[in-house]
């Protein structure tokens, strides 16, 4: 086992009043001409957007590729319509991939009558889903033994992208974030996502996934060091510390440590972690 030291880094922010702050019905903004309104452009001003995509793409559309819009001078229109069509022909397949929908076809179409108007129409095209999952493991994590098997086979089972469900990139990413932090929950308090792959097969409509989890070397706790305290001695802190030295690193230990200091009646604001660098354990 290798010992870690602990950083608890403790800071007091005293409350400040504010000067100077105008009141509630104040402003220094200087007031309109009685009786007229500074002219408004809207975005129809510029462009009109109609988007024929079923949900939920469609509303993604609409949120990340707005129609340009503001003061726009007239001859100027022209120009931002060309730069909002570049950026929908290049994101549009962008954006449904990342949902899954990986073989799109889409049509910009403007009116005939009034050049400010257009329908883009999107065909999402078959829904890829998750196929093969393959989660391997490098570091002390990949040993024998039986613990060490367990611990495996529970962190696979604990994937939350399964065989069959649609393949979203915001799913890819938050199932290996979390079967990241399952495995920094104890001992290995330095785990990585040594490789990530999504093989994605668009024709068959398929995505097999491949993750090696590098747990890196297991960690005990070391030495505590306290930094920050201005207005209170050490041995404040020091009297609820009640992690051991050597005993295995636990999240769940550290957590319990922060509540207890941060519930105290000394800081207004406490951080307690350690150090992580596989390289100096022994810190």
């Amino acid at each position: 086992m290798r010992p870690l030291a602990i950083l608890l880094i403790a800071c007091l922010f005293p409350c400040a009043a504010l000067a100077g702050a105008p009141s509630a019905g104040s402003s220094d903004a200087p007031a309109a001409a009685p009786g007229k309104e500074p002219p408004r452009r809207t975005a129809s001003d510029v462009l009109t957007v109609t988007w024929d995509v079923p949900q939920p793409l469609r509303g993604l559309y609409e949120k990340y590729l707005p129609p340009p819009s503001g003061d726009i001078d007239p001859d100027r229109r022209v120009i931002a319509r060309r730069a909002w069509l570049r950026d929908v022909r290049k994101r549009v397949p962008q954006i449904a991939a990342a949902e899954g929908y990986f073989s799109p076809t889409f049509d910009i179409r403007f009116d005939e009558q009034r050049r400010d108007r257009v329908t883009v129409t999107v065909k999402p095209g078959p829904l890829t889903t998750v196929g093969k999952v393959d989660i391997e493991f490098a570091g002390d994590l990949a040993g024998e033994g039986a613990e060490r098997e367990k611990r495996r086979e529970r962190l696979r089972k604990a994937w939350t992208l399964a065989a069959g469900a649609p393949f979203r990139s915001a799913d890819w990413e938050l199932a290996k974030t979390k079967l990241l932090e399952r495995l920094d929950d104890r001992d290995y308090a330095a785990g990585t996502i040594a490789e990530s792959e999504a093989r994605v097969d668009a024709e068959a409509t398929r995505a097999d996934l491949k993750l090696v989890l590098d747990s890196g070397p297991r960690f005990t706790f070391g030495d505590v060091f306290i930094e920050g305290l201005q207005h209170y001695p050490e041995s404040v802190i020091r009297r609820v510390v009640f992690l051991k030295h050597d005993e295995p690193y636990s999240r769940a230990r550290l957590d319990e440590l922060q509540r207890i200091v941060q519930n105290g009646p000394w800081f207004s604001s406490v951080v307690v972690d350690i150090e992580r660098d596989r390289g100096h354990p022994e810190l």
